[in-house]
């Protein structure tokens, strides 16, 4: 079901020269760039975005747009989300608005926002191109305000002239009335002087007046003019049917830095427009007066005359223009270069196209989470399994497929994680789409952004039901080898029993038979005829092999149980001298002659398990030496990985390759020319066993044979 950002550990570790590049892109871009899933939650922020909205680095990854906005716009915000989501009919989606946003410090400002959406695996995602236009707006203020002072001056200049011309249709009148009234001009020559100095004055102070309101006029259209050229926006201004380039601003020269359009039809200066779908459109706004909006327009253009079309993608306003009488006499155009942006959001689109491809081609099942725990992709192996769409599975519908014994951890672990940050780990069962439940390992691993905030999960689930049945056989399988390996230990504690006490036992009887026997050789040895004396020597030579039997059985016995000898710091020299002693016998007769290289000197061992180890190996030398040469002995010690090595080589008569499996097999003699019970070797291998050593053999026929023996250091 369900890694990191340990495996996303980490998406961000994994980054393809493309993703990399979409960083620097977005990064570096002058304006805001915001993306967010279907919930609202923001999953990318340029360097702008914090800029802009006053946060600082890593703050907004996480956060609902509502954040961004004032809390009139969220509802609506919302609502408008889900209904394009639901019908697929856009209504903001692929147009520049002009709304509002909110500051971290809970200022707000005007911005212009444009939207785009995409869709994947079921799952949409929303971007947004953000622009600051508070400068804007305020320069558009600033001209409104200066068109209005304008106007209002208009109305003055038009209210002086109307009172110009009442005044002189007044002089009219009284011109006409001076001259009816010649009887009383010498009456009325004071007050038409005083009239006429007053009409002056009024004239004069409307004629400086209308001077000014032309000098503030000339003002405001330089002002608006700086405003065209100094606007962050690429500007040109078409007159007439033919579009000629009546105005165009820096940024607009800058797009064309080797062509001459002012004073050329559009055509003539961009011919290139011809065969785009932008021409029609201009020409369908100048005949309709329809203003038209262009998202993201790919328009191959060429900065210099003939040379080759660039492919750039701009969003535009084709906007009529009228003249005094309300007719149309031209377009004016208002255009922004939004490449980079376009060229960003294919690579994020890219980025996530990649990631889901490298998603479903693992033979995991994949999973991303948001920060709520709230699942929102799955690959398609996990599609495959369930048998159920993404919109059965996103969010928390994953639950339908956990088997019912196991949601409850799986819900007290996946919480705790999401509380804790700590990475998420279980194993439990998954209802595969043929209603089989197969065991799982699940894995999430949360991914945190600069601030340490945890911004996703990815994990993964791995299938270990064959391994997990497996695992219990082998359990089932172990408990009963204890139960059967506790009755072995119970059969041989009985029959270790049953050894010491049949050998403990036997000896009194077996005691009382070769003193008898040695009795009748006493008494009756002169009268038993020649023929019988075969028989006696027979029945002392059983008895002795009885009795060697019979110590060996209780050797084997206290073998099996471990020596209660305490170690003790022990010289091999010395215990070789006292063997050589106790062998001194056996060595005159044969004439062995011994070698020694003993690098090792001493081992902390039980004396008596060293002695018997030794005394076994010497007397084995001894008793198979070969008829053909003299013997020789060869004993060497050494250190070599961690134990003390012992080893005896001889040049006996030696062993073929089928005898050496059968040496240390008990009661197993391999030659039968010399006297044995075959237990020896037998018991050297359980002593050197039991001290936690083990023994080595290396033997060839007619040449002799190596035995080493590793000791614990």
């Amino acid at each position: 079901m369900y890694l990191r950002m340990d495996e996303l550990r980490s998406y961000k570790n994994r980054l393809t020269f493309s993703e990399v590049r979409f960083e620097a892109i977005a990064q570096t871009a002058t304006d805001v760039i915001v993306i967010s899933d279907e919930h609202s939650n923001i999953i990318f922020a340029n360097n702008k975005a914090y800029e802009v909205f006053g946060y600082q680095q890593g703050e907004l990854v996480g956060l609902s747009l509502g954040v961004l906005m004032p809390e009139r716009y969220r509802q609506g915000h919302i609502t408008g989300m889900q209904r394009y989501m639901a019908s697929g009919i856009p209504k903001l989606i692929g147009h520049t608005i002009e709304i509002e946003g909110l500051r971290k410090d809970g200022t707000v400002f005007p911005l212009e926002l444009s939207l785009s959406s995409w869709k994947e695996e079921e799952n949409y995602f929303f971007s947004g191109i953000i622009r600051d236009i508070t400068k804007r707006k305020q320069q558009e203020k600033e001209k409104e305000k200066n068109g209005l002072l304008l106007v209002e001056k208009q109305k003055e200049l038009e209210a002086a002239n109307e009172e110009l011309l009442l005044f002189q249709e007044e002089l009219q009148a009284t011109n006409e009335e001076l001259r009816a009234s010649n009887e009383k001009l010498s009456q009325k020559e004071v007050q038409l002087q005083a009239l006429n100095s007053q009409l002056e004055d009024r004239v004069l102070s409307r004629t400086r007046d209308l001077q000014q309101a032309r000098i503030d006029a000339e003002r405001q259209r330089d002002r608006l003019e700086r405003f065209l050229m100094e606007a962050p926006a690429i500007i040109c201004i078409h007159s007439g049917p033919d579009f000629i380039f009546e105005f165009i601003n820096p940024l607009y020269q800058r797009v064309f830095p080797g062509r001459q359009l002012l004073g050329k039809p559009l055509l003539e200066g961009l011919p290139e427009l011809a065969d785009q779908p932008v021409w029609p459109i201009i020409k369908q706004v100048y005949e309709t007066g329809e203003t038209y909006v262009g998202r993201e327009v790919l328009m191959p253009m060429a900065s210099h005359d003939g040379g080759p079309l660039q492919n750039n993608y701009y969003t535009f306003t084709y906007q009529p223009r009228y003249d005094t009488a309300g007719k149309i006499d031209g377009i004016m155009v208002f255009a922004y270069d939004v490449t980079k942006q376009v060229q960003a959001r294919k690579v994020v689109e890219e980025s996530a196209a990649r990631f889901h491809f490298m998603a479903d081609a693992m033979p995991q099942k994949v999973w991303t989470a948001n920060a709520n725990g709230d699942v929102d992709y799955f690959n398609q192996k996990w599609l495959d399994y369930t048998g159920l769409t993404f919109e059965e599975l996103k969010g928390w519908g994953w639950r339908s497929i956990i088997h019912p014994d196991d949601w409850e951890e799986t819900r007290l672990v996946w919480m705790q994680s999401i509380d804790t940050g700590l990475d998420f780990q279980l194993e439990h069962r998954l209802r595969a789409k043929e209603d089989e439940y197969r065991w799982h390992l699940s894995r999430g691993i949360a991914q945190r952004d600069a601030s340490g905030t945890i911004s996703m999960w990815v994990g993964t689930n791995t299938d270990i039901h064959d391994r997990k049945i497996a695992g219990e056989k082998l359990l089932l399988a172990q408990e009963d080898l204890k139960a059967t390996n506790a009755e072995l230990n119970k059969i041989n504690n009985d029959l270790d029993n049953f050894i010491y006490t049949a050998s403990h036992d036997l000896r009194s009887p077996i005691l009382n038979l070769e003193g008898l026997v040695a009795l009748a050789r006493k008494n009756f040895e002169e009268k038993i005829a020649e023929k019988d004396r075969s028989v006696l020597e027979m029945m002392e030579s059983s008895i002795l092999r009885l009795k060697s039997t019979i110590l060996d059985l209780a050797e084997i016995t206290k073998t099996q149980k471990g020596s209660s000898e305490a170690p003790e710091q022990l010289l091999f020299a010395a215990i070789l001298e006292e063997l050589k002693a106790d062998l001194a016998g056996n060595l005159e007769v044969t004439g062995a002659s011994f070698r020694e290289d003993l690098q090792v000197t001493g081992l902390l061992y039980p004396k008596k398990n060293l002695r018997s180890i030794l005394y076994n190996l010497l007397s084995n030398a001894i008793k198979y030496q070969s008829p053909q040469r003299p013997l020789v002995v060869e004993t060497k010690t050494w250190r070599e990985a961690g134990h003390v090595v012992l080893s005896v080589t001889d040049n006996g008569i030696g062993l073929s390759p089928e005898q050496l499996p059968k040496l240390f097999t008990m009661f197993k003699r391999l030659h039968t020319h010399v006297e044995g019970t075959g237990i020896g070797l037998y018991i050297v291998k359980r002593i050197v066993e039991n001290a936690g050593g083990r023994i080595e053999v290396e033997s060839s026929l007619n040449q002799g044979t190596s035995f080493k023996v590793y000791f614990k250091a």
